[in-house]
């Protein structure tokens, strides 16, 4: 039963984050590094069940990336130049509250055929 509920809130999750990043990315693809990560914590926030305390994050982003670190390295792209070199890792940690080992990168093609 808790498999299920898990799956469950899982896919509920995908389909909000689905929701507000299609909603709102257009408008921020090359706005300044401060704006974009506070729109991932608006994201993260306006997500999260009330009261439910997330025990990690794990993200699928577009390369190139260092996955390992957590390090953006986009640039050129016409979408999150701002965040090139930035630690997505630590400002991901600072703005949820998780230690950054709770928070976990994935290139965004591969997790897509992951089905995660």
């Amino acid at each position: 039963m808790w498999a299920v509920r898990k799956s469950r809130l899982r896919l509920w999750i995908k389909e909000e984050i689905f929701w507000h990043l299609s909603a709102i990315s257009r408008q921020w693809l090359s706005a300044d590094r401060q704006t974009l990560l506070e729109n991932f914590g608006w994201i993260f926030s306006s997500i999260c069940p009330e009261n439910a305390v997330p025990i990690e994050i794990d993200l699928a982003f577009p390369g190139p990336f260092d996955y390992k670190n957590g390090i953006c390295l986009l640039q050129g792209l016409d979408k999150y130049d701002a965040l090139y070199g930035c630690n997505l890792r630590r400002a991901f940690s600072e703005i949820s509250g998780l230690p950054e080992q709770r928070i976990q990168f994935i290139n965004d093609a591969a997790a897509f055929a992951l089905g995660k």
